[in-house]
């Protein structure tokens, strides 16, 4: 593609692209609040504990995408992706971990636990300004 074709495509665009997925969050939801953690307040994005992910909140929010971290007090990503296998959920499930050794294991066990659910680990890096 010559730069003149990628300039008409940069200012014209000829599809639009839906940007926004409803994301559901995944948590100790209490304990956040109880931390004195601001839960964000946006029209799509909602937070919700693991006891509290029954059809009926997915029905009614209906995520595109579902995403927690890799271990909580009381679960961790494969008691998510397992729960969200039974629910026939379709969207996409994503792990948030920091500093993870071996991600390729831990996204196989996780898919080899819930086969088919879209599932994927998001990785940061370590937060070099928390103290030890």
């Amino acid at each position: 593609m010559d730069y003149s074709a990628q300039r008409q495509f940069a200012v014209e665009p000829t599809a639009k692209v839906e940007l926004a997925l409803t994301t559901l969050v995944i948590g100790n939801v209490g304990r956040w609040i109880a931390e004195g953690r601001m839960l964000v307040s946006l029209d799509d994005v909602h937070f919700s504990d693991l006891e509290s992910l029954k059809p009926e909140l997915l029905d009614k929010i209906d995520p595109g995408l579902v995403l927690s971290p890799l271990f909580a007090d009381s679960f961790d990503a494969i008691d998510i992706a397992q729960h969200l296998f039974a629910l026939d959920y379709k969207g996409r499930y994503r792990v948030i971990g920091e500093n993870l050794p071996n991600i390729d294991m831990i996204r196989q066990e996780v898919r080899a636990q819930a086969f088919g659910l879209d599932f994927d680990i998001l990785s940061l890096p370590p937060n070099l300004s928390k103290k030890s």
